[in-house]
């Protein structure tokens, strides 16, 4: 199939139920699209730009991903997914998630991919008391990951052989404004059959509900560093 760029421009006032693209070798950049179901799949394609939506998937192989998505929980309570994947090479994504409630809650879950090269995520925006499950994976590359501080929940950072993993509580102002609450990180590392492994939680306090409620992120490399903000 001949290789095909494409780059989009969509005014804001345009909002669609269902978008989806296929392309084969060619790169794809949209300036700002909005609907309710995203899906993005390509071969040997490039990807980047800002989408909006309640639900996101992007595939793609051996191309890098550079992209912002913003996503709003469904009325139905049933998470919020993102996923975005490729392969050997770079994977870059901001990720905004928000609360069509009054009651600023949420259930998210994101999925992030890549292999033989660095993934960045950044999770700038959180509502108060929502659940983010979040897995972040690739191979012989470190993992940057940071997580805005509304993130309650566990973490779990792993690595194999020389890699290391480091944990940064770059947060310990009161974001549940008026409500006295303080900000705590706790966590341990290990050296488990041929793994670094690191283990933590990060809530405030005192806690509004029980762990289980809560999130969980998950990060897993070979071979090389994992940092991680919260």
């Amino acid at each position: 199939m001949a290789s095909m760029n494409l780059d989009m421009k969509l005014s804001a006032q345009y909002e669609f139920s269902n978008v989806a693209f296929r392309t084969n070798n060619g790169d794809i950049h949209v300036d700002r699209i909005v609907a309710d179901d995203i899906a993005l799949i390509f071969l040997n394609a490039a990807v980047s730009g800002l989408y909006t939506a309640r639900q996101f998937g992007l595939r793609t192989t051996n191309a890098p991903v550079d992209v912002i998505v913003t996503a709003a929980d469904k009325e139905s309570g049933r998470p919020t997914e993102i996923t975005m994947g490729t392969t050997n090479a770079p994977l870059r994504g901001q990720v905004v998630l928000q609360s069509g409630t009054r009651y600023m809650t949420g259930n998210y879950r994101v999925v992030a991919t890549t292999t033989n090269a660095p993934l960045d995520m950044n999770y700038t925006h959180i509502p108060v008391n929502a659940k983010l499950a979040a897995v972040m994976t690739t191979t012989e590359a470190p993992i940057y990951a940071r997580v805005n501080s509304a993130f309650e929940g566990s973490f779990q950072l792993i690595t194999t052989n020389a890699g290391g993993t480091t944990v940064q509580n770059r947060s310990t102002h009161n974001i549940d404004e008026g409500s006295g609450r303080h900000r705590e990180v706790a966590w341990n590392s290990a050296d488990v059959r041929g793994q670094r492994v690191t283990q933590g939680i990060a809530n405030w306090s005192p806690t509004l509900r029980p762990i289980e409620m809560m999130g969980s992120i998950v990060c897993t490399t070979t071979n090389q560093d994992i940092a991680f903000w919260v």
